[in-house]
């Protein structure tokens, strides 16, 4: 019994000390980027390649999650939601396919900007903000591939 007491201790006390699970959605966590990524990035490739609309309609979601924790980014990285944004816009108002995929294009090209002027004194902060925009361009890139097999818009 005694051994068994003193095994199970340990646990107990690192349990105690364990931060609690952080959910999605969550205030208090640090914002998942690469889950909401995943999530619009299936949402995206499930959409009809006959219909742009339901792209920008993705993107448009997945902007609204972008400004949801944007207070949480650096300041460089706060417009990543307007960018996203117009790309939906862009998308919505395209005469053609490659109207739709020059809007997404574009935004991608405007994100890796975004990117290269980051000013972040941390190393370490520059890398996690850096990975976090990356999520963005890869949204955006599974975006226009399914603009490109659109016969619609």
């Amino acid at each position: 019994m005694r051994r068994t007491l003193a095994l199970a201790l340990p646990l107990v006390a690192l349990m105690a000390t364990s931060a609690p699970a952080a959910t999605y959605g969550s205030t208090n966590s640090a914002p998942d980027f690469a889950a909401a990524a995943d999530r619009s990035k299936a949402a995206i490739a499930r959409c009809d390649s006959a219909a742009a609309s339901c792209v920008a309609q993705e993107l448009d979601r997945y902007a609204d999650w972008l400004d949801s924790v944007a207070p949480q980014l650096p300041p460089d990285l706060r417009v990543l939601p307007t960018i996203v944004r117009r790309a939906a816009s862009g998308v919505r108002s395209a005469k053609s396919r490659g109207d739709a995929v020059r809007a997404v294009q574009a935004a991608i090209a405007d994100v890796r900007k975004t990117i290269s002027l980051l000013r972040v004194d941390d190393p370490d902060a520059r890398r996690t903000a850096t990975r976090e925009a990356s999520f963005s361009i890869d949204t955006l890139l599974v975006a226009s591939t399914q603009l490109k097999k659109a016969t619609e818009l």
